[in-house]
């Protein structure tokens, strides 16, 4: 009678641990599956590639829980291919998210700068820098911004910097001072890693 019941509890166990892979079995599990389009939405949406608190402007130590970088903060990025055999325009779009940050009417406001690091053809182990996008960051952004950036058409890795600089347009005493939080980025055809490495 034990030896019975112990065999059903083990029986009933494995039936309950193999019934969740059962459910999500596809009955067509070679065909095409309906949702394939929302899924590539999905994956379209950004994904987190760093995240902190760096305060940019001229007036250090207002934000006491921030690391102060002055007037400028420069992150650096990979852009890997999914497929690397794909050599069709990489296109990224990357999105910066701040808070407090503002800008006065008349200027142009806060400088995003996105820079791409190539071999340099004629001296090896040299890089120069190609700019990619320049864009500006405003009170109306409502402390997020996005960017498009095409980094190329090799195979990659493709290397990035994202540079978020203050409006030096304004007199110098009167900087916004504000704090880069978030980086983001979205993609169908790349990934995008924090670093170079």
């Amino acid at each position: 009678m034990r030896r019975t019941f112990a065999l059903g509890i083990a029986a009933l166990s494995y039936a309950m641990l193999a019934a969740p892979a059962a459910e999500n079995a596809s009955p067509n599990q070679g065909a095409e599956r309906k949702d394939a389009p929302e899924k590539k939405a999905a994956q379209s949406a950004p994904v987190m590639i760093w995240r902190g608190k760096i305060h940019l402007g001229d007036d250090p130590g207002i934000y006491g829980d921030a690391q102060y970088s002055g007037i400028c903060a420069e992150l650096p990025i990979r852009v890997v291919r999914f497929d690397p055999s794909n050599t069709d325009e990489a296109k990224v779009s990357l999105v910066l998210e701040t808070e407090g940050l503002e800008t006065f009417g008349g200027y142009n406001g806060h400088v995003i700068t996105v820079i791409a690091y190539e071999p340099d053809p004629n001296q090896p182990f040299h890089s120069i820098e190609r700019e990619l996008a320049r864009a500006y960051f405003t009170t109306a952004d409502k402390n997020r911004k996005v960017i498009d950036v095409t980094p190329g058409k090799g195979s990659g890795p493709f290397y990035l910097s994202v540079r978020l600089r203050s409006d030096t347009t304004v007199n110098p005493g009167l900087y916004n001072d504000f704090l880069w939080k978030r980086l983001s980025y979205s993609s169908d055809n790349v990934y995008v890693k924090f670093g170079f490495n």
